[in-house]
């Protein structure tokens, strides 16, 4: 199943917001805000540049998101549910959050945070390295970890807020 428009509205406006986040880490603990503007401004590192291309790859993958949620969120639902009649560690765990929250912004969030990882990982060993050839292949610097994290949550969390909050 396809995102409708407001779907792909609430990813846009939390893929925004999680890149604001990860923009201001990126740009107070790497050097690569500047490099990331040459996506834009043809071999030119720009500080502008790079809070453009920041942010417009933060909405594209602020739609990969949409697109992933809507096709398997009703099976990771399913999971979660099955996971707690499992396992008394994780009903102590989930059940409270989905009683104070929800279920689908729990698993939104939950989401989030495992497609921030993967997609911080996937940048700095794919994007990372072709913007900056002198950084070693490859680049898992810690704050980028942590920024990817912080936007996948972000993202999640404002998705499942927007659409289903």
């Amino acid at each position: 199943m396809a995102p409708d428009a407001e779907e792909l509205r609430a990813a846009v406006v939390g893929s925004l917001f999680g890149g604001i986040v990860l923009g201001v880490i990126v740009q107070l603990t790497t050097p690569m805000m500047p490099a990331m503007g040459r996506m834009y401004l043809a071999d030119t590192p720009s500080l502008v540049g790079g809070w453009v291309a920041l942010l417009f790859l933060s909405a594209i993958l602020g739609v990969v998101f949409a697109g992933i949620v809507t096709r398997y969120i009703d099976g990771y639902i399913a999971s979660v549910l099955q996971l707690t009649t499992r396992s008394e560690a994780a009903k102590n765990l989930v059940l409270p959050l989905t009683a104070r929250f929800g279920m689908a912004l729990v698993v939104t969030t939950a989401m989030g945070l495992v497609y921030g990882l993967a997609v911080g990982f996937g940048v700095g060993v794919l994007l990372v390295p072709m913007l900056a050839p002198v950084v070693v292949f490859p680049y898992l610097d810690g704050s980028l970890l942590v920024g990817f994290v912080l936007f996948g949550l972000i993202l999640g969390g404002s998705y499942g807020e927007l659409v289903m909050g």
